[in-house]
């Protein structure tokens, strides 16, 4: 470790020239001086050097050494590593360290010679810190120098010098005795297997065979056998060779992961001062232990094994026999052998937590209960499928089942049974090899036989007849002759469109199965069960939940989010609710207040309780924090949902009358239809309104139904809007429902279905209904009688929460009504019996409202002046805004303006008209910026508009 003597660094005596460094050089050597003592070591490397530099905060030396060791920038934990690694030298001297040619190693010296070469060169006479951070950085980039390549290494993968000697051979000392044992049996269970590697699951299986331990003592806690998740884990690896393998146990041997979890383990147990032992190594598994970590959270250990590690009991020294599959001796009276092992591993019981109380309680399918019973009497085939929309509740069926059969509510023959929810995960987990599969699933439908209901819920995933990785064909195979036999029962549950995707494709599994179908919970019996969860919401979350907020979270799921299904909508509408409710009052109590102090933020003042004697003011869940929740999850305006909320009718007049001008009556039409419509479907599953604009072009036939999506839905991108005009072919259909199978584009997106699954809440506008083919009519207006569409895929869309708009162009005139009533609708009829009898026709048993829009006509011009007015008013505000220029119209010039544009006939006529007597003259003022423009009209006389500019407007 001597320098070479030509070195100018060091004194005469051999002693380091600290003259040769500056204040924040020295204090660099100071602190690897300090480090060393307090690590009892007197050598100097050049890893202190980088321990102290990174504790010095130098961030290019932590983002160089970062990017060497991880290949990012990541800095996490980098200072702890490298403390562990400086303490893990070597003591290869005696003596107390000191700043001397002796205890210098040459690669820490050879740092501070290439420090000392780039401060001269920079014209500096002293050593400084960012000369030594260079020289680091320069080594540990390069990885020119050994000390420095051995420092990287050793921190990419900690714990080699503390776990292995030089030979690679594990270290006895590092673990401890009884503990050391478990690498033998570890070695031993692969050797039996044919496999010339010790991993993690060896390592895990042979903690299994100890007879008192955390890893066993969880596996008790948890109801599971020690010995059926040695065999599970054991399976993970399978078996490879023939001939059991001669191999040593050494660094070579231990599979990488499993290097990994010793290093960590070593991490733990140099921090706290001992050997490593089972707690240690069982963090570790928990924090990387990979597929073996998997299969011990499927099974339910993770939380207990969590619970046990900080246990100080450790394992004894007796460790079993590894090749009797990790048999366990001496079993505690409290832990009695298992008739059902296979199902404890994979299953989770629900008889067990029945009777524990841990289920919940189940309301309004006593229906669906009773014929699930009636299905699991029969003496065969006795196997019913749950089929219905996610959220509907089947899974809560199945614990309704075992609650009942706890409670002996049940007939004789059924009493006694366990209820046990089969994981489809859990079930073809770790069978990566030939058999095991099989070997699993007979053992299963063996021990299901024995007084066991199996319910397996998204039974598609163990049904499902198709082959793939981890999806094997043979699964329901396997099941089909027990299912047949009566030997097992099992009640199974999954959606409509995966029973018709899957199970039903398979007529012989079908067969053995009775459908019954969930429907959907009716709003009164969801409420009830919200008003039974509110208490248990309020006990958890620590927040009172009003009554109105039960009825919100039922009507506002209702109204918004269609496309899920009560109650499971409403009732994470109302814990969503809650629970932002509970954030806001912690938010609000600050850090130094206590959770049951009054919160003094003028932002609750909705919903709070007044104070009652010496009880604080409390934060209450209202209708208004559940329309929040709405506005979160759909995106409709907070403001649109919390009128929908109260008196959402209130108003709805007049702002539908602000999308478009000249036509009160057809507004006022059609907000009382909206209003009335809601009453006239309470109880139908259609539409909720089905409307026919009838009108001259231009009107604003299009701009009213824009209007109705903005304000009914919240948004504009509400509107699903079809051009029927496109549809005069027959073939034309499949673009609304899908090709059918087959053809080309089968797999391609529809114009309709799709766009209504994805949102419910829209209008359709069918422009142009009158120019659709026949047999596209007949399909349009089945959909807006049934409330519904589906596919050619079988996928179902809802169109109860839609608005559907037919548009029909006609020529109607203003004028006084002719005999009793009004003759707009009577003319519209009329109208459409002209345009198209057989439409009129089809039409007559279709359910829906006529609107009429008003044209223009000689009688009246008034709707063609205010249109014009609308259209000069929106020209004025983008000329401002666009160029900065106010545009003005002298009076008397307007006067002849209005006389002009009452001699229009069309709101397309008055388009053209606007453009080319009006922007065509003003952009031409804009490029030309002379006098002020001359706009002629018909009667070429008039100057009319002219631009002013803010100089000539002052």
């Amino acid at each position: 470790m001597q320098p070479a003597p030509q070195s100018s660094l060091f004194l005469p005596d051999g002693d380091l020239d600290l003259g040769l460094f500056d204040d924040r050089g020295r204090l660099l050597l100071e602190g690897c001086l300090r480090a060393l003592r307090a690590m009892d070591r007197p050598s100097f490397l050049p890893v202190d050097l980088l321990l102290v530099m990174v504790q010095a905060g130098d961030e290019g030396t932590q983002r160089s050494l970062a990017r060497a060791i991880r290949g990012t920038d990541d800095t996490d934990d980098l200072l702890a590593s490298l403390e562990l690694l400086a303490r893990r030298v070597e003591r290869k001297s005696s003596g107390q360290p000191r700043l001397h040619i002796q205890q210098l190693s040459l690669g820490f010296v050879g740092i501070l010679e290439d420090a000392r070469t780039w401060a001269l060169e920079a014209g500096r006479n002293k050593i400084g810190h960012d000369d030594i951070s260079r020289a680091l950085k320069w080594r540990i980039e390069l990885q020119e120098s050994a000390s420095v390549r051995w420092a990287i290494k050793q921190l990419a993968q900690p714990g080699g010098d503390y776990l292995f000697s030089v030979d690679g051979s594990l270290r006895n000392a590092a673990f401890t005795s009884e503990f050391a044992k478990l690498f033998q049996t570890a070695t031993e269970l692969a050797c039996h297997a044919g496999i010339a590697f010790v991993g993690t699951p060896q390592l895990m299986a042979a903690l299994c065979a100890t007879r008192v331990g955390l890893l066993v003592r969880s596996c008790g806690a948890a109801g599971l056998d020690p010995k059926r998740l040695s065999e599970e884990l054991l399976r993970i690896v399978g078996t490879r060779l023939p001939q059991p393998p001669h191999f040593v146990l050494t660094r070579r041997s231990l599979t990488p992961r499993l290097v990994r979890m010793l290093a960590g383990a070593a991490d733990l147990a140099e921090r706290r001062g001992h050997p490593i032992g089972e707690a240690e190594l069982l963090e570790a598994f928990l924090s990387d232990g990979g597929s073996s970590l998997d299969l011990v959270k499927s099974l339910g250990l993770e939380p207990h094994l969590r619970a046990a590690i900080g246990d100080g009991r450790v394992m004894t020294r007796e460790v079993f026999d590894p090749l009797s599959s990790a048999t366990i001796k001496d079993r505690p009276d409290d832990f009695p052998a298992s008739d059902t092992p296979t199902l404890d591993l994979v299953g989770r019981d629900l008889s067990a937590e029945a009777a524990a109380g841990r289920l919940p309680k189940v309301q309004g399918r006593d229906h669906e209960l009773q014929r699930i019973i009636n299905v699991l009497l029969r003496s065969e085939q006795r196997n019913p499928l749950l089929t219905g929309e996610a959220g509907v509740g089947k899974t809560a069926l199945a614990a309704a089942l075992a609650q009942r059969i706890h409670d002996g509510n049940v007939p004789a023959a059924l009493l006694n049974l366990r209820v046990i929810e089969l994981n489809g995960a859990s079930l073809i987990g770790g069978t990566s090899y030939r058999g095991e599969l099989e070997a699993r699933i007979k053992a299963l439908l063996s021990e299901a036989e024995q007084d066991v209901i199996l319910f397996i819920d998204e039974a598609h995933a163990v049904f499902a007849p198709r082959s793939g990785a981890g999806q094997p064909a043979e699964v329901p195979n396997h099941f089909k002759a027990a299912l047949a036999s009566g030997k097992i029962a099992v009640v199974a549950a999954t959606t409509e469109m995966e029973y018709h995707r899957w199970i039903e494709q398979d007529p012989a599994l079908r067969r053995r199965f009775e459908r019954i179908e969930i429907p959907e919970l009716s709003a009164a019996i969801s409420r009830d069960i919200l008003r039974t969860l509110a208490p248990i919401f309020e006990r958890t979350y620590e927040v009172p939940v009003s009554p109105e907020a039960v009825d919100a979270a039922i009507e506002l799921s209702m109204r918004f989010m269609p496309e899920q299904s009560l109650p499971d909508k409403a009732k994470k509408l109302l814990m969503d609710a809650t629970i932002a409710v509970a954030s806001e009052v912690a938010a609000a109590s600050g850090n130094h207040r206590s959770r049951r102090e009054p919160a003094d933020d003028g932002a609750l003042n909705t919903g709070m309780l007044a104070p009652q004697g010496d009880t604080p003011m409390k934060r209450v869940v209202t209708r208004l924090d559940v329309a929040r929740q709405v506005t979160q999850k759909t995106g409709i305006p907070f403001e649109r949902v919390s009128r929908a909320a109260a008196q959402w009718w209130t108003g709805v007049e007049e702002r539908l009358g602000s999308y478009l001008v000249g036509q009160g009556a057809a507004v006022r039409k059609t907000a009382r239809y909206l209003v009335a419509g809601r009453l006239r479907a309470a109880a139908r599953n259609r539409p909720q309104a089905v409307m026919l604009f009838a009108g001259p072009a231009g009107v604003g036939k299009t701009d009213l139904a824009r209007g109705l999506a903005i304000e009914v839905f919240g948004s504009s991108k509400a509107l699903i809007r079809l051009e029927l005009g496109d549809y005069a072919e027959v073939h034309s259909l499949s673009r609304l429902v899908g090709s059918p199978p087959g053809y080309v584009g089968y797999q391609d997106e529809d114009a309709l279905v799709s766009p209504l699954r994805r949102r419910p809440s829209s209008v359709v506008l069918l422009k142009d209904f009158h120019l659709a083919h026949p047999r596209v009519q007949d399909r349009l207006i089945r959909l807006m009688s049934d409330g519904e569409i589906s596919d050619t895929r079988g996928l179902r869309a809802d169109a109860s929460h839609a608005i559907f708009v037919m548009t029909v162009e006609t020529e109607l005139k203003s004028g006084s009504n002719i005999g009793f009533g009004s003759s707009r609708e009577g003319e519209v009829s009329t109208l459409l019996r002209a345009i198209d009898p057989t439409l009129a026709t089809r039409l007559r048993p279709l359910a829906f409202e006529t609107v009429a829009f008003r044209g223009a006509d000689e009688a009246d011009s008034t709707l063609m002046i205010e249109l014009f007015e609308a259209r000069l008013a929106a020209f004025e505000a983008a000329v401002r805004d666009e160029y900065g220029e106010p545009l003005g119209l002298d009076e008397e010039l307007l006067e002849q303006v209005r006389a002009s544009v009452a001699t229009l006939r069309d709101a397309r006529e008055l388009e053209a008209f606007f453009g080319r007597e009006v922007i065509d003259r003003v952009t031409s003022r804009l490029l030309d910026a002379a006098e002020a423009p001359k706009v002629a009209f018909p009667s070429e006389e008039a100057l009319i508009t002219r631009i002013v500019a803010p100089a000539e407007a002052d």
